[in-house]
Formats: structure tokens, C-alpha cells, sequence
């Protein structure tokens, strides 16, 4: 009897092909990258377990399998100490691993895992283009999975992007029940503290200018300005503040700011800018 083909998503792999098999692979799907030997024992009792259950997810995984004899380069770039290790891969890095024979169960829940963290990469880019379909598809995984910290943040992402606050805030306070936030629960619960403490932005800004001596009016129109997304122009009227009220209307400004800061990506160029000016202001 003839030997059965194995999967096209079943691959092994070599010095010339490890770049087109691994990390060009991942960019569309996950990758499990299998190091073994002929040698090792528990190498030829974890292969076909690995192969029968990424065959369930009928081609949403890639199974590598690269036999660390043929390939010790590419095992030492990996940290490969011993065999059986396996790696998985996705959009170019390393995600997660593990080293030993390990039940089927384990296996099937890992990767199970690992594609739900990539739909959920998946559906942070879909809320850029499709917030409806983006809502819809985080809610389907909050019916399956009700504690997914990831669908939880997203699905208040987008409730806080269309003027939904108070589902949003009551989602962030039963991740924060767990005595931590994801930093982006965090950017999320900064936003929401900035558009409870935003007034009306008109009316700040001509109370602002009618009176430039009047610092409170000042505070509340930098409240306003963040409240409506203008984050520059806030932490510029709060660094103001910073250096000419420090002990009053200067604390609730620094507070503004560093809200400000959270709200935002930690690479963007305000954040990076307005943290050496803050510093500069206190010290």
C-alpha cells in the first residue's frame, strides 16, 4: 500500500527554503516549526501526534518540520538546547514555543489559542477599515469566550470610537476586577477619562479668551481640547499651567497630561516630544 501524501501544509524544510517556508509563510498563516532528529525518540512520538492535529485545522496552520542535524545553524538561531522544539511563528517573529513531548489535548488547545490571537491582530486592522464587521466579530468571540481579554479591549475600542461610553467603561472595570489592564485597556481607559472630563469645547474656549487670567477657565478649555482629540494644543495650555500654578490648577494639568500619555500609542511622536517637555517643566 502506498504511503499517504502528506498535507501541502505539511512541509519539510531546509537551509533554502527556511525563509520562504517560515517566515514568508507566517505572514498569511500560523507557522509550527518542528525541530527534530532521528535520534531522539520523543522527536518520533510527538511528529505524528503534531501532524494529526494541524491537520484538523485543515490548512490554517503550516506545519515545518526541520530536522536539526541537516539544519544546526538555523537551530542555534532559534535556541534550540534540545529536541523536540517547537516554535510557532507568525507575520515574521516568534510567539510562543515549547520544548518535550506534550499531550495531543495541550497541543490542540495551544494552537487553538495561538489562531485566536490571530484573528484578534486580524480584526484590530479590520476596525480600521470595517468597524460594523470588526464589532460583529469580536462579539462572535465573546459568546465562545466571555473572559478574552483582547476581544473585550477591542469590542470597547470601537464602543468608545462611536460615542458608546458607558458599555465601553463597564467593560474595562471587569478586566480591571482582575487587578491589572492590558496597556492597550489602559489607552482605552485613559480615553474615557478624557471624554468625561471634556466640556463644551466653544463654550471653554471663549471662556479662555475672554479671561487668560482665569486659570481654571484655562484647565477646563485643555480639558475640552483633549476631550475632542486636539491633544497638542491641551498639553501645551497644561504645561502652561504646570509652570505658573504648580500647587493648584498646575496638578490637575500634569494629571491631564499623563492621561494624555496613556491615551495615546506609546511610539507616537507627542508622547515622546511632551515627555521631555513635562520633565523640563518639573525639574
Amino acid at each position: 500500500m502506498n504511503k499517504q501524501a502528506p498535507e501541502p501544509w505539511v512541509i519539510e524544510t531546509s537551509d533554502d527554503t527556511f525563509q520562504v517556508d517560515v517566515f514568508d509563510r507566517s505572514n498569511q498563516q500560523l507557522v509550527v516549526l518542528d525541530f527534530w532528529s532521528e535520534a531522539c525518540q520523543s522527536c518520533m512520538l510527538l511528529a505524528p501526534i503534531l501532524e494529526k492535529v494541524v491537520n484538523e485545522f485543515d490548512g490554517a496552520v503550516a506545519l515545518v518540520k526541520a530536522n536539526m542535524e541537516l539544519l544546526p545553524q538555523l537551530a542555534g538561531e532559534f535556541q534550540v538546547q534540545a529536541v523536540p522544539a517547537v516554535c510557532a511563528i507568525l507575520d515574521g517573529g516568534l510567539i510562543d514555543s515549547f520544548q518535550g513531548l506534550v499531550p495531543e489535548e495541550t497541543i490542540r488547545e495551544w494552537l487553538e489559542r495561538l489562531i485566536r490571537h490571530k484573528q484578534l491582530l486580524s480584526l484590530k486592522q479590520l476596525e480600521k477599515v470595517d468597524a460594523e464587521a470588526a464589532e460583529e466579530q469580536y462579539r462572535e468571540i465573546l459568546k465562545e469566550d466571555a473572559d478574552s481579554p483582547h476581544a473585550n479591549i477591542g469590542l470597547a475600542r470601537l464602543l468608545v470610537a462611536r460615542d458608546c461610553p458607558e458599555p465601553a467603561a463597564e467593560i474595562i472595570a471587569r478586566l480591571e476586577d482582575r487587578g491589572f489592564l492590558e496597556p492597550e485597556a489602559e489607552q482605552v481607559k485613559a480615553t474615557l477619562a478624557l471624554d468625561a472630563d471634556g466640556g463644551d469645547l466653544v463654550a471653554a474656549r471663549a471662556a479662555a479668551e475672554a479671561d487668560p487670567d482665569d486659570l481654571s477657565a484655562q484647565l477646563a478649555f485643555a480639558e475640552a481640547l483633549a476631550s475632542a482629540g486636539e491633544h497638542e494644543g491641551a498639553m501645551e495650555i497644561s504645561l502652561s499651567l504646570i509652570a505658573n500654578d504648580r500647587e493648584r490648577t498646575g496638578k490637575d494639568a500634569h494629571q491631564l497630561i499623563l492621561t494624555i500619555f496613556s491615551a495615546l500609542p506609546d511610539d507616537s511622536d507627542l508622547v515622546s516630544t511632551y515627555r521631555r517637555r513635562l520633565a523640563m517643566t518639573l525639574y
